[in-house]
């Protein structure tokens, strides 16, 4: 069985969101990739500050997501 292709789909919102990242060293290719999702009423700094704390996760590219929810609008 073959699988189908991922369809793009695309969503106007008024709303924006943000993603803050940490990077390894320069000229480091990271080994994988760790995404968190803030709980509610979090920050993404919150969430990042969280990921650095996971076990040798230093040469990771870790990607912190916030919501996208007019809750976080004037923060």
């Amino acid at each position: 069985m073959s699988e189908q292709p991922a369809s793009v789909h695309h969503v106007e919102t008024p709303t924006s969101g943000r993603l803050l990242r940490r990077a390894p060293a320069a000229g480091v290719a990271p080994p994988g990739v760790l995404v968190g999702f803030h709980g509610y009423a979090e920050s993404a700094e919150a969430q990042l500050e969280r990921l650095r704390q996971v076990d040798r996760t230093e040469q990771w590219l870790l990607v912190s997501l916030q919501a996208l929810n007019r809750f976080y609008r004037g923060r």
